[in-house]
């Protein structure tokens, strides 16, 4: 009895051990960490409704979003016939003036626009980075968390046995 209890406490201990310090050593323990979180949740919940505690509840935020974009450019010439006067000559050349002028002024309207949306929406997007970099680290931390919690475990319940041996 004396002798399994060193070796079962001396297993626990190792493995308490290692996965205390694997998220640091092992890039695999992530993967067994986000194996193991809802494993650990089941069974503390199941705790909490036994001592009549409410559960431990995980909310996920979703969103939906979509863009489409087209694009296309056309270019034409057009002229006027050579036999025209020139009254219709000027005309037309009064006509394509006004139209460029409108077009000019419709590329100002954009450059405005772009120009005053352009801090909004580089604010937007610095503020939806630092909060997917601060949702990431607090994801890698709670990992962490829940892997060295369970090797805590280990570690203790290793050193409990091995102690229970060495009185036995």
């Amino acid at each position: 009895m004396k002798g399994t209890l060193y070796v079962v406490g001396a297993i626990c201990e190792l493995f308490g051990i290692l996965v205390i310090a694997s998220p640091d050593w092992f890039p695999h323990v992530v993967r067994f960490a986000e194996w193991l979180r809802p494993r650990v949740r089941a069974v503390e919940n199941r705790v909490r409704r036994f001592l009549r505690l409410r559960p431990h509840v995980v909310t996920h935020q979703v969103a939906a979003a979509g863009e489409i974009s087209l694009a296309g450019r056309l270019t034409s010439r057009t002229s006027i016939s050579d036999a025209a006067s020139h009254e219709q000559k000027v005309a037309y050349l009064l006509r394509r003036d006004a139209e460029t002028q409108e077009r000019l002024g419709v590329l100002e309207r954009r450059a405005d626009a772009v120009e005053r949306d352009l801090p909004q929406r580089l604010a937007q997007l610095r503020g939806e980075l630092e909060a997917h970099v601060a949702g990431e680290v607090g994801a890698a931390a709670s990992t962490y968390r829940a892997t060295r919690i369970v090797g805590a475990i280990a570690l203790t319940l290793g050193l409990a046995l091995t102690t229970a041996g060495s009185f036995a």
